[in-house]
């Protein structure tokens, strides 16, 4: 898909210049060295560099992305939130098994023991 500019001035420009413009924007030079360089005005830098004009496809195609990722660690949050419920859960099963367990043990010991002092006598 090929953007297309809107607005006279940007007749001026191609993609690649107003990729250099931003890289360049970026890097430090000034609005107004830039706009005389590429014969346009400071304004127009301006809404180049802020993507209000000249929005390229690879921007948008990080937007769908990152919305897209936005959405997914959402989902994730969510379904993590419910998993750590379910494990709080299953752990204080496992401590009331345990507990049932000990409580078990101790009254098969205690009936060892009668068992054995009933066959002493």
């Amino acid at each position: 898909m090929k953007v297309r500019p809107t607005g006279n001035v940007n007749q001026k420009l191609t993609q690649e210049k107003v990729n250099e413009i931003r890289e360049r924007y970026t890097a430090g030079e000034s609005q107004e060295t830039l706009a005389k360089e590429f014969g346009v005005d400071q304004s127009s830098v301006s809404n180049i560099i802020n993507f209000k004009i000249w929005k390229d496809t690879a921007l948008s195609e990080h937007a769908v992305i990152i919305e897209s990722n936005s959405r997914q660690i959402r989902d994730l949050k969510s379904k993590n939130t419910k998993l750590e419920k379910k494990i709080i859960k299953l752990e204080e099963k496992i401590t009331e098994l345990e507990e049932w367990r000990t409580s078990a043990e101790r009254a098969i010991k205690s009936q060892q023991i009668r068992i054995e002092r009933m066959e002493v006598k």
